[in-house]
């Protein structure tokens, strides 16, 4: 059970520059996991990163991006489509070409707002570049007049510098003028059978939803891992595009994306939970040479999630030959030992910038990122998972500034309950690990005894739901005919990928789905855990549930409140007796920067605080408040968390029934004080009908 780890050292006292976030006039601000780091060891190297102060903001991403209305207006585009198919299957007078008008309006819209996405995410990050480019040279030429070649850019459109330096070099580092922040840079180290038809996703891949298939087709996975066993007949080859080795300093090509002597080969395990192929070997008539006359008849379970996507893989570790199991694949190329980057968490989010924030014409692009990496820390200090860790930051920001949905594991320890970082940024979907005990039904589900259960440091609701990581069945790193191709795998490692593989078959069925809605469309689908609807600790608001995510795809509605204590509503359509109405509200933090979230004009950090409430109406009655979701500072929550729900069953057959409402409030606290706009997503179960 492993997974990729980050041990950040205990906070102690700070030393010499400004222990404030955004550092002051007596310098830089240091990271008191490294202050103590130096105190422990004063006369060794430490791996830091050095944060650049920019200049300015770059524009104001969400003012390029389509609208809230405009997302609305897209989603009313499909849902009038669905009713004339749900009409026409009732054998209503609905005709072809009403039918294909419909749908063929849809897409071009949903096209249209893809477009604008992929235009505006372009736009803002060569803005970025621009400013990057003004005002992280003078800071990296000062900083290299310290340190030589210990210091370097993440890339060319980066303000963090990863570096290793003595306590005495941090030192001088605070004389270096514009430099802003220097961190710890944690160590970082690694750590499809059943679970397939357990989520569900087996009717999604058998066209049970429209009567289409999902596999993920045209979507772009990436696998920000060890690499990818290079010859494994059940797994797809990245093109050259696709494939990139930042463990190496010497830089590869051809083998880039080799996984060689990794432990276990963990990039190999999660990229066949996605990517396992149908079984070649299954045939009635001639067998495939590849097949070495192993065929069978019938085929194999095994398949993965997302077997149709397109991989990516960015390889972030590549250890010592000889040291695991190397020579299981001898189409890899060895990294000479000195020149090996250190595995940290810069190296990392590189990995993650490179795979889901730089555009078309720089990087892959990734629509998906599955990211299975968790942390340790030392002395049971779990302050990284806070929403200021420079980590939380970081991934906040390759989520909010390139569009891509990622997936990331909560973390594996037995010993303490508090999630492990990075899965404490606000606008990550976190995933924790449930035993599925080898059989489709729920009732004997059970959540991993290593699965960390959250919340956080700061008491924000995290993990967001649970996904099958025990016991998986998973393509194998070392595999020789007749050997099996397959091995057990589990950890939340192994529950991300089943994850990024919905997240996947979610894009595919709606190419324009954003971050926030697909946050909120894979919460609200859970399936409740032990019955329970409420956040709970170990499971989170329930277990992945793949086909009502793709089915319910259309059932959001975007909003946005522009100051404190306005209101947004909208009316839910009627729901049947007995049903029970569930909505998830889902908003993120804004970034300006890879290390800043947005400022309101006093100086409060984003994200806003949103209270949901569930209104209901009897006949001949006024609304009235049924439910509310805004957690105070304790058990529940607090009011920074940027997921909310709430459920109420309708009356039964022969009672009164209930007209819904649902309402956002922008609602300031002491905690959480942000006044700026706020845009969200609310998914529901049950269609909207309009706003009241």
């Amino acid at each position: 059970m492993l997974a990729l780890m980050f041990i950040p050292l205990a906070p102690r006292a700070a030393a010499s520059c400004t222990p404030v976030i955004g550092g002051g006039n007596d310098g830089p601000y240091i990271n008191p996991d490294l202050i103590r780091a130096m105190d422990e060891q004063p006369d060794a190297q430490h791996a830091v990163i050095l944060v650049a102060r920019l200049s300015r903001a770059p524009f104001d991403l969400e003012s390029m991006l389509p609208t809230p209305e405009e997302y609305n207006e897209c989603t009313t585009r499909w849902l009038a489509w669905e009713d004339l198919q749900q009409r026409c299957e009732k054998g209503e007078d609905v005709s072809e070409t009403e039918l294909e008008a419909a749908e063929r309006e849809a897409k071009e819209f949903d096209r249209a707002l893809v477009d604008q996405q992929e235009a505006a995410y372009e736009s803002h990050y060569w803005d970025y570049a621009a400013i990057v480019a003004q005002d992280v040279p003078p800071v990296l030429d000062e900083a290299r007049a310290i340190l030589g070649d210990r210091v370097r850019q993440l890339h060319e459109a980066s303000q963090l510098l990863p570096a290793s330096a003595t306590r005495e070099e941090v030192e001088k580092l605070c004389a270096v003028a514009g430099l802003k922040e220097i961190w710890l840079d944690p160590p970082a180290e690694p750590q499809l059978d059943i679970s397939r038809l357990s989520i569900e996703a087996d009717r999604v891949h058998n066209g049970e939803v429209g009567g289409i298939p999902y596999t993920g087709a045209g979507v772009k996975v990436a696998g920000v891992d060890t690499g990818l066993a290079p010859d494994h007949p059940r797994l797809p080859v990245p093109t050259t595009a696709n494939q990139k080795n930042f463990a190496c300093r010497d830089g590869r090509d051809a083998t880039d994306w080799c996984e060689c002597g990794s432990q276990q080969g963990h990039g190999t395990n999660v990229a066949g939970i996605i990517f396992t192929q149908p079984d070649p070997c299954c045939t009635e008539g001639d067998c495939p040479p590849l097949c070495n006359g192993l065929c069978s008849d019938p085929c194999d379970a095994l398949l993965g999630i997302a077997h149709g996507a397109t991989p990516i893989v960015a390889k972030m570790i590549h250890q010592v030959p000889n040291q695991g199991s190397c020579l299981c694949n001898r189409a890899c190329t060895p990294c000479p030992l000195q020149n090996y980057y250190p595995p940290t968490w810069s190296l990392i989010v590189e990995g993650l910038s490179w795979a889901a924030t730089l555009p078309g014409s720089v990087g892959p692009n990734a629509d998906v990122v599955s990211c299975s990496m968790t942390s340790q820390t030392y002395n049971n200090n779990y302050a990284a998972t806070d929403a200021d860790h420079i980590t939380s930051r970081n991934m906040d920001w390759v989520i909010y500034a390139g569009g891509a949905l990622i997936a990331q594991a909560a973390g594996n320890s037995a010993e303490n309950p508090l999630l492990q970082p990075p899965s404490g940024a606000y606008n990550v979907i976190s995933i924790a690990n449930y035993h599925d005990h080898g059989t489709v039904t729920r009732s004997d589900d059970t959540i991993a005894t290593d699965s960390c259960r959250g919340p956080t440091h700061d008491l924000r609701r995290k993990p967001d739901f649970c996904a099958p990581g025990s016991e998986i069945e998973t393509t194998r790193f070392c595999w020789t005919w007749p050997a099996p191709l397959f091995i057990g795998f589990g950890g939340t490692s192994a529950a991300t990928p089943h994850a990024a593989g919905v997240l996947a078959l979610l894009r595919e069925a709606r190419p324009s789905v954003t971050p926030r809605q697909a946050h909120a469309l894979l919460v609200n689908s859970t399936y409740p855990f032990q019955a329970q609807e409420s956040w709970q600790q170990g499971s989170g608001w329930g277990q992945l549930d793949a086909y009502h995510t793709v089915l319910w795809r259309y059932r959001t509605v975007d909003g946005i409140v522009t100051s404190p204590q306005q209101e947004y509503s909208s009316l839910l359509s009627v729901i049947p007796p007995g049903e029970r109405a569930v909505l998830t509200l889902v908003w993120q933090r804004k970034m300006t920067s890879e290390n800043d979230p947005h400022w309101d004009a006093h100086g409060n950090p984003s994200p806003a605080s949103l209270t949901l409430s569930l209104d209901g109406k009897l006949p001949e009655g006024e609304w009235e408040v049924l439910v509310v979701d805004q957690p105070d500072n304790g058990d529940d929550g607090k009011p920074e968390d940027t997921v909310r729900r709430v459920w109420k069953d309708q009356n039964p057959q022969g009672q009164p029934q209930y007209s819904f409402r649902i309402r956002v409030t922008h609602a300031p606290t002491s905690d959480s004080p942000y006044e700026d706009a706020q845009q969200f997503t609310i998914a529901s179960r049950h269609p909207f009908a309009s706003s009241p």
